[in-house]
């Protein structure tokens, strides 16, 4: 699901720039989205979190598999309570039924939770 995304997203961006772009190549940038390591600033920061007693979801529109798969390559599972996806709600973000999914799995009102993206359509969907 979230691949299909990726691979649009991809091909898209290369049309819209016009550049061509080969199948390999395609699948060689999927494959390495999947490897993508951790940035050295992320650990500090889910220290920090912990030792302010906050638990910890991955919520994303990837499968629970996917980001499963990826927080243990990082070497970082162990800071989260949960994972939440889409793939519950079959929908993505920034739909507000895939929040609602969000806080319902946290068992917390909306003012006790506090979303944290690289994606500015993330905060902007959380704030509806």
């Amino acid at each position: 699901m979230i691949f299909d995304c990726t691979r649009a997203a991809l091909l898209y961006a290369c049309r819209d720039a016009e550049i061509a772009i080969s199948e390999e190549a395609v699948e060689q940038a999927m494959l390495a989205d999947g490897e993508l390591d951790a940035s050295s600033h992320v650990r500090p920061g889910l220290d920090l979190l912990r030792n302010e007693n906050f638990s910890l979801y991955a919520f994303s529109n990837g499968s629970r598999q996917t980001v499963e798969r990826l927080l243990q390559r990082a070497g970082i599972d162990e800071y989260f309570t949960g994972i939440v996806s889409v793939e519950d709600v079959r929908s993505f973000k920034p739909d507000p039924e895939v929040y609602a999914h969000l806080l319902k799995s946290c068992g917390l009102p909306a003012n006790n939770v506090f979303l944290v993206s690289s994606n500015p359509f993330d905060v902007l969907g959380a704030a509806m």
